[in-house]
This record gives structure tokens, C-alpha cells and sequence, in this order.
């Protein structure tokens, strides 16, 4: 059987396991196995190296697998301590086929909660033998979870909160592992669509503290939405705009601008889209960047909160093509 490995679910009680689908079970990973797969994380975490205020860097410190949070601080930061033994949190995939499924990877990345499967094993080799895109997405996730960026002086802390897993979870991940099985069938007759979605999983290879990430991110909606027709009268900002305010009259949870970005009641998500799309060009340009004028309503919003709402959009627009192809591929040539 083959073991996938979900580097960010940890809170769940050790002893309980979640049947997803047949012969795929969701579990904390066997204690014999536990050495073998501490030994491959450690493959992809950065050199420990040192840092202020002598913060060990290690793969248990940080990733709430063998420490638990207790409560907040004001800082931003958080308190933990230690779990016992028989409390650390390594959860799995166990998979009772031997064929390795990388739709797994995809339909945990594409969840409400970024759930991000690394690598996958099997027991007793010390080998990782599937990755869950590329190395260098692995690479990235552990060095953004070690960054020293979080601690310096005059910038508030920043940590993801720890993840538990819930039946909303289960019913969501289900439904997108049998969407991509389904569109994996027929993705030769949606390019476009079928690009997007291994462009996305690619944008795993950049930091999630890199101002370039929101270029990718855009990528992948104009692939999906905008037709780059040079005749086009619509530029790219006014075919997202239009074609992302009606799409998501379409969705089922459509995004409540206000949940995000503070503003008028007129505040539309076209309205934001444009924003940052002219945020992304002196970007991609290489412009210098001033919230206070063209980018005022995003002035208040630190760039992980700008980067987060338009992963959202990204996600929800990527599951709306997935079940309705033919009307993506459509909307994009209006």
C-alpha cells in the first residue's frame, strides 16, 4: 500500500480515521512507520542555520506535528508546548491500491484549507516515490514554514493557524478528487482548462512571500477567462472584471467582497479585480509599487491577505470549470 503524507493536518485525535473513498483511508500514520517518515522531511527542510532570538528551526518546532498551540499572543505569534508521545500528529493517506494518484495531491490543494500532500512512501523503503508536484514545491512549503521573515523586528508575526479536518472537508475533498477524475477524461478537449489547472499547481513553487506569485496567479485566471485575441476591443482588466462578477453570481458560496476588503457598499469584485490587476502589471513590470494612489483600496491590506483573496478566486473559478468545461470554455471567447 502507498502512504501520502498531509504536511499541514495535524489536529486530529491520533486514534481516528476517516474513510474518504474505497480502500483510501485518512489516519495518523502507523507507528512503525513514523522514523521512516520523519527521515524524509527532513530531505526538504532548509539547513538549520541560526536566527534571531535562537528560534530552533526543525520540522517539529514549527509544524505543529509534535508541539500543540495553547493560545494566541499579541504579537501575532502563538504558544506552544510539547505533545507526548503518544499525542504526535502525522496524518495519512493510506492507500490500499499500489498505483501512485496524484489526484489526491490536487484535490487537497485545491480545498478551502490549502491542505498540501508533499511526497507519498511505502513502508520500510526510506524513499519518497512520488512527489506531489515537483521538489522544488516541497522545498518552497518548508522554507516558507522556517522563514525568519516572521520574527523580524517592525513586522507583526504571521503564523498559519494549525488545521484540523472536518466532514465539510471530507465532502469537498471527495467531490474533487471524483471532479478531476471525471475532467482528466475529457481535458483534450479543454486546453485552456486543463492548463490552468497544472499551471496552478506549479504556483506551489514560489514563496508565499514572494511579490511575483501574483503574477502566476493571474496567469491562471486569464488562461481560464480571457480571450487574448489581439482584435478584442475589452482589454484583460475589463474581461476579468465582467466575466468574474458573473461567475460568481454562479457560484454556490459566492465571495463576500466584505469578508476580505473593507469598503464602500458599491464595492464590487470586479471593482477589486481591477485594482489588482494593475497591482500585478507594476509587478510584472517592474514599476515601483505606491498603495497611497492607483492601489488605494488595497492600501490597509498586508500582501499575504491580497495574496490569499486571489487564491480564492482562483480556486473557486478553477472548481466552476471543472463542472461546467463547456461554458468556461465559452466565456472565455466572449
Amino acid at each position: 500500500m502507498i502512504y501520502y503524507f498531509i504536511a499541514n493536518l495535524t489536529e486530529l485525535e491520533p486514534e481516528k480515521e476517516i474513510l474518504l473513498l474505497d480502500n483510501l483511508t485518512l489516519k495518523t500514520v502507523p507507528p512503525e512507520l513514523l522514523l521512516e517518515l520523519k527521515s524524509l522531511i527532513k530531505r526538504y527542510y532548509p539547513e538549520n542555520r541560526s536566527t534571531l532570538f535562537n528560534i530552533l528551526i526543525n520540522d517539529f518546532y514549527n509544524s505543529f506535528h509534535e508541539y500543540k498551540k495553547v493560545k494566541d499572543l499579541p504579537s501575532g505569534s502563538i504558544h506552544i508546548v510539547p505533545r507526548k508521545h503518544d499525542d504526535f500528529r502525522y496524518f495519512v493517506l493510506q492507500d490500499n491500491d499500489k498505483k501512485f494518484k496524484q489526484i489526491y495531491s490536487k484535490a487537497f490543494a485545491l480545498s478551502d484549507k490549502d491542505f498540501f500532500i508533499p511526497f507519498s512512501f511505502v513502508f520500510n523503503t526510506n524513499t519518497a516515490i512520488k512527489t506531489s508536484f515537483n521538489h522544488l514545491c516541497i522545498y518552497t512549503y518548508y522554507n516558507d514554514l522556517n522563514t525568519n521573515d516572521k520574527y523580524l523586528l517592525n513586522k507583526k508575526v504571521r503564523i498559519k493557524a494549525p488545521n484540523n479536518f472536518t466532514d465539510f472537508d471530507k465532502v469537498q475533498i471527495v467531490e474533487y478528487i471524483k471532479l478531476i477524475e471525471k475532467f482528466e477524461k475529457i481535458e483534450s478537449d479543454f486546453p485552456y482548462i486543463c492548463k490552468a489547472l497544472n499551471d496552478f499547481f506549479h504556483t506551489f513553487e514560489l514563496s508565499d512571500y514572494s511579490v511575483f506569485k501574483i503574477v502566476s496567479y493571474i496567469a491562471c485566471l486569464e488562461l481560464l477567462l480571457v480571450d487574448g485575441n489581439p482584435d478584442r476591443l475589452k482589454s484583460i482588466s475589463s474581461q476579468l472584471q465582467v466575466k468574474l462578477n458573473l461567475l460568481n453570481n454562479q457560484f454556490e458560496s459566492p465571495i463576500d467582497i466584505n469578508d476580505y476588503i473593507k469598503g464602500p457598499d458599491t464595492l464590487t469584485l470586479g471593482k477589486v479585480i481591477e485594482t489588482i490587476y494593475t497591482y500585478r502589471s507594476l509587478v510584472a513590470h517592474g514599476d515601483f509599487i505606491d498603495f497611497s494612489k492607483k492601489l488605494n483600496i488595497l492600501e490597509k491590506i498586508d500582501i499575504e491577505d491580497i495574496l490569499n483573496f486571489i487564491r480564492v478566486v482562483l480556486k473557486k473559478v478553477i472548481i466552476y470549470s471543472l463542472k461546467n468545461p463547456t461554458l468556461i470554455k465559452d466565456l472565455k471567447k466572449c
